[in-house]
């Protein structure tokens, strides 16, 4: 009877718990189990993992082979066990040096002919390793992803072969590659947008203080449009943020090669998604498109017409920046600080208030259809705007050629307002509570006055009052202004409209 040991890492969320593969060859009829919470998929793997040590050169023990993956109680639904399990058999049949296992892990899923094939998870596994000063073998297809961490504890390889020989010396290591952000060719700047300019600074607001959005306003109006350019506003993404924007991707089994870069997400999910789609889970549990939209732009579309429950489901990951999935036997916590921008009609038909076109909604029906956005919800997002439908004769008025263009003087003038807003928080103890938010405002005894009365008149919750005073300091970030003044108060009311 032999035993042998390798590790690995497990898939859980955004989380690579490190897992024990051990492996017994004892003295039976010949096969093969796998237990240790094993389900149905992993136990497919025993035909692939049989098929590549034969095909690979080396030989199928003809005895009882048990795997056992520790501990039992981490969820195991990933076929990136292969690579490791098949290492532990060809230690205990002595096939290869039995060295220590604290050394290194390894990942992959194996092909019937021993080539290790592209894996989900690598990312967060990777991280792991580099903060355990752990060696990790990955497949050699995810190195593009392995690179953005650029670790010295990282290598790859292509083959079970090369994995088995020798196996943290003969892999090469992964070099950083990663890559600069990048924005689409397609992509909409604000210099392709007609029109619209309290819209537009109502985007260059809420790209400086990363503000929650909703645009009402008739069909055809540019809501759609705007949307899209918001992505195009955001500040560039540190080294830590592209992190996490890959983790979540690793989670999700997304592939990361040299086409696709490293940018801030744009999510517009379908009206029709469900409840699961937006927050996450399945099984395996998967994240949702809240969490893919994590450090990006989360697009609803024709708001009323998502299902209730769906946007309910934003109350949460809006005020906490991440949402938890609880199951029976185990529970994720995914990132989700994302920019919610959502649009709407103002009735079913479209065209309430238009002087151009007469509305067919009776009001009973526009209130019903208002009313399927929560005043919670509605009181979660910071800026509420009117986008009103243009005229023919603006959308055939030819641009004026001006440098430098108005998508780069917005950006220049974001990214300043950005750094301002970092710099201040790195000095608060808490960024989101109402003492830290006042306290960043600096309001004078009159300004003081003047917001009260504000909130008073207008009957504010606490909550709408403190992002309203959030909007007015990103107002006063944009003119580099120490104070919140009046007339950054008055404009930040301007776009709270609903």
């Amino acid at each position: 009877m032999a035993i042998a040991h390798t590790y690995t890492r497990a898939i859980l969320g955004v989380d690579s718990p490190l897992i024990l593969v051990e492996a017994d060859i004892s003295n039976g009829l010949p096969q093969m189990q796998i237990v240790g919470m094993a389900d149905g998929k992993m136990r497919q793997a025993r035909e692939r993992i049989k098929s590549a040590i034969k095909n690979a050169g080396f030989k199928l023990p003809d005895r009882k082979i048990t795997i056992n993956l520790s501990p039992a109680d981490i969820p195991k639904d990933v076929s990136s066990f292969d690579l490791p399990i098949a290492l532990a058999i060809l230690k205990a049949s002595q096939q290869i040096p039995d060295t220590p296992v604290e050394d290194y892990c390894s990942m992959g899923e194996l092909a019937l002919d021993g080539k290790i094939l592209l894996s989900p998870g690598i990312l967060p596994a990777s991280i792991a390793c580099h903060e355990a000063k752990m060696k990790l073998i990955i497949p050699e297809l995810n190195q593009a992803e392995g690179a953005l961490l650029a670790s010295p504890y990282l290598f790859s390889a292509n083959h079970l072969t090369e994995a088995a020989t020798d196996a943290c010396t003969c892999c090469q290591p992964c070099h950083n590659n990663r890559l600069s952000e990048i924005i689409s060719p397609t992509a909409i700047t604000l210099d392709q947008i007609k029109g619209q300019e309290h819209a537009k600074r109502a985007l260059i607001i809420a790209a400086t203080g990363q503000h929650h959005l909703l645009m009402v306003g008739p069909p055809g109006a540019g809501k759609t449009l705007l949307a899209k350019s918001l992505v195009t506003l955001l500040p560039p993404l540190d080294f830590k943020e592209q992190l996490e924007i890959g983790c979540i991707r690793s989670a999700n089994g997304t592939r990361y090669d040299d086409n696709s870069g490293m940018h801030r997400p744009f999510r517009s999910p379908h009206h029709t998604a469900s409840a699961a789609a937006m927050a996450g889970g399945g099984n395996p549990p998967k994240p949702g498109e809240i969490s893919l939209a994590h450090q990006g732009v989360l697009f609803l579309d024709e708001l009323p017409e998502f299902s209730p429950s769906v946007i309910e489901t934003l109350r949460q990951p809006l005020e906490s920046g991440c949402i938890e999935i609880s199951r029976a036997h185990f529970r994720i916590k995914y990132p989700a600080r994302f920019q919610l921008l959502a649009a709407m009609n103002p009735c079913p038909c479209g065209w309430h208030g238009s002087l151009n076109h007469a509305c067919e909604c009776g009001f009973e029906k526009i209130r019903k259809y208002q009313q399927r956005i929560s005043g919670p919800i509605l009181d979660r997002l910071d800026m509420q705007i009117q986008v009103p439908a243009l005229p023919p004769a603006a959308l055939l008025k030819k641009h004026k050629t001006v440098q430098p263009s108005q998508q780069q003087k917005a950006q220049q003038k974001i990214l300043e307002g950005y750094q301002i807003r970092k710099k201040r928080q790195a000095c608060l103890p808490r960024t989101e509570d109402t003492e830290s938010i006042i306290t960043a405002c600096k309001l004078s005894g009159k300004h003081q006055v003047f917001a009260n009365l504000l909130a008073t008149k207008l009957s504010m919750s606490a909550r709408g009052f403190t992002r309203l005073l959030k909007v007015a300091r990103s107002i006063a970030d944009l003119e580099l202004a120490d104070e919140v003044k009046k007339h950054h108060l008055e404009e930040a009311l301007s776009f709270r409209k609903l």
